[in-house]
């Protein structure tokens, strides 16, 4: 839906096609002339780059469509009175998201935050070229110790900090452990003379709430403009750790926020 929702209208066909051909995919109807999966993946770029190429009807539609479909595009809508300068990508994973910040917030400085050493790597390397975002390897939470990482491989979007976290069952491989020194977001603002964060987004795999703790002192002087976090349960669950939406919904109301949209 996010991506049709930025399609130029005359290329709706194409994204047509491209359902249709998933379906039959999933069905087994492969073309006689895919027969390796590298074929196919190879297939699928090619029809979702011609189909979805940037057109001048790309801002229009931007400009039109309804909040709770891209999150980037929201907050470059509802910040136009106090543009975004300082972004904090924090469990950044390889990239994806610094370079989106990159592309909607043109005056923006990025800092991406990155643990693992592995990931951090590629995500140094992806992000090179871009002159506007820093990274570090640096983890964030609630204070300043070492804590457990759970490791599910190199690049691995399910790297965290909790144990047995939900999400794990979909790693192709058992977590291996790393011990990783955590601060909290208020230090190194203090010590990077950063004064208002305009967009705070967080991703770390049901550790969001420790992250967000750390910041308390921005908070207070209600010095975050947006937040974007991720949540695996609405409340509490037996048996279930992290990423609780109630828990997180609760603290940011707490410091004047009001919920914008949810994203899928």
């Amino acid at each position: 839906m996010l991506t049709f929702a930025g399609t130029p209208l005359k290329r709706i066909p194409c994204f047509i096609e491209l359902t249709d051909y998933a379906e039959r995919t999933r069905a087994g109807a492969f073309s006689p002339a895919v027969r390796t999966r590298k074929e196919h993946d190879a297939m699928i770029g090619e029809i979702v780059t011609r189909c979805f190429r940037p057109s001048p009807l790309r801002v229009f539609l931007r400009k039109k469509m309804p909040y709770g479909i891209d999150p980037w595009n929201d907050v470059a809508r509802l910040s136009k009175s106090r543009p975004v300068r300082v972004a904090f990508d924090v469990g950044a994973n390889v990239g994806q998201t610094a370079r989106a910040f990159v592309r909607y917030f043109p005056r923006a400085e990025v800092f991406s935050f990155e643990p693992v050493p592995d990931t951090f790597d590629i995500l140094k390397r992806k992000t090179r070229r871009l002159r506007r975002v820093k990274v570090y390897r640096i983890a964030f939470g609630d204070g300043h110790r070492k804590e457990k990482m759970y490791i599910y491989g190199k690049a691995s979007p399910f790297n965290s900090f909790v144990r047995d976290a939900p999400f794990m069952a979909y790693s192709p491989k058992p977590a291996t452990t790393s011990d990783v020194e955590m601060v909290t977001i208020d230090s190194f603002s203090e010590e990077n003379g950063i004064h208002r964060i305009d967009l705070l987004k967080v991703d770390t795999e049901g550790f969001d709430i420790q992250v967000l703790r750390g910041a308390r002192m921005l908070f207070e002087k209600k010095a975050v403009g947006f937040v974007f976090f991720e949540f695996n349960e609405i409340t509490p669950m037996d048996n279930a750790t992290g990423g609780v939406f109630l828990e997180m919904y609760e603290f940011l109301s707490g410091y004047g926020f009001r919920l914008v949209a949810i994203y899928t």
